[in-house]
């Protein structure tokens, strides 16, 4: 755990069990990727959408922003709650957040985990899962 309460999980490191069916958060960090794909607003809009069906979430609607010079905030609405993705290309950064109402299921870390190192061109990703203590969650 970490020092948020998270489970910090490695796209390098072996699956493990993990009771993520309980999880209803997800934030992800990407380092040295492509400064292309993360200056892109197809690339942000086909990363969210894949990371909702990877999930099992139903799309509503989206918004994504090109900033100047350069960056991209992209936002995917689903039933469930919300994707989003914020990046700084400059910096071959960028920070992910998926948020459900509902648990997310098993295997969806490494899909996701994998989704965004190969579509941003990440050398490295790392993921904490969250719990939301509303009353939605018990």
């Amino acid at each position: 755990l970490d020092a948020y309460g998270g489970e910090e999980v490695q796209a390098s490191a072996p699956a493990e069990a993990t009771p993520i069916e309980e999880a209803h958060g997800l934030e992800v960090e990407v380092f040295g990727c492509g400064h292309d794909p993360l200056n892109s607003t197809a690339t942000s809009k086909s990363l969210l959408q894949e990371m909702a069906k990877a999930a099992g979430l139903k799309a509503l609607d989206e918004v994504t922003y090109q900033f100047e010079p350069q960056g991209v905030t992209s936002l995917l609405m689903v039933e469930e709650s919300h994707l989003a993705i914020h990046t700084w290309p400059e910096f071959g950064y960028a920070a992910l957040d998926v948020v459900s109402g509902t648990g997310l299921r098993a295997g969806f870390v490494d899909d996701l985990l994998g989704l965004s190192k190969k579509l941003l061109e990440c050398g490295e990703v790392t993921g904490r899962l969250t719990t939301r203590r509303h009353p939605l969650s018990r």
